[in-house]
């Protein structure tokens, strides 16, 4: 691909980072993908995850819950043997939680390829399949949250495999994105795994990233 100013850039669209939460894995923290052996399309964006967007005319769901997948950015020419390994941008996408998606169409690398480092972008579960609560083991909750952190984990085992360094991995988020990273900033699960943080009009004070039903 490439961007406005002619840089070409390597796209990595559509990589599994967590088994399908589907059936079982319903309301539960996600799991690393099984190991595989077949070639996987890399070349495509793939299913957003469930959104239901209430309005006064009635309900409209969309998506799938099959959408637990990454995006990898990278610019030509940095994913040879002994080259400068390069920062991580790790962009987590806003819509209050019920809304968003991690497609090209709205958060692609364009803009981000002018500069010498990696972005990567992910699916999380929106709404109730990402944070419905019965606060108790049958349903914790956070489970978008919990996928995110899997995508943290998931660059520090790989990305170094794409020309990134582990050791310089930036989290940035806007609105819903930019509460995530605060959530992160503060939680002892994701202490580690990144070394900056850069939120974008949101944060954890916000009445709505609090919020405990829907209104």
């Amino acid at each position: 691909m490439t961007t406005e100013n002619g840089r070409r850039y390597f796209a990595f669209r559509g990589i599994p980072f967590a088994e399908p939460p589907l059936g079982e894995l319903r309301f539960r923290s996600p799991r690393p993908p099984k190991k595989w052996n077949q070639v996987v399309d890399a070349t495509k964006d793939v299913n957003s995850c469930v959104e239901i967007r209430i309005r006064k005319s009635g309900a409209t769901i969309f998506g799938s819950e099959d959408c637990l997948y990454l995006n990898v950015y990278t610019p030509v020419g940095k994913l040879k043997g002994k080259q400068e390994i390069l920062p991580i941008f790790f962009f987590i996408y806003g819509g209050a939680f019920i809304e968003g998606t991690s497609s090209s169409d709205l958060y692609g690398a364009g803009y981000f390829m002018e500069e010498n480092f990696i972005l990567v972008t992910a699916n999380y579960r929106l709404g109730l399949f990402g944070f419905l609560s019965t606060e108790d083991l049958a349903s914790p909750g956070n489970y978008g949250l919990k996928d995110q952190h899997l995508v943290l984990l998931w660059i520090k085992s790989n990305i170094r495999y794409f020309g990134g360094n582990p050791k310089n991995v930036i989290i940035m988020g806007q609105s819903a994105g930019a509460t995530s990273v605060m959530h992160h900033v503060v939680s002892p699960r994701s202490r580690g795994l990144f070394h900056a943080a850069v939120p974008l009009s949101g944060d954890t004070l916000a009445e709505w990233s609090n919020q405990r039903r829907y209104d």
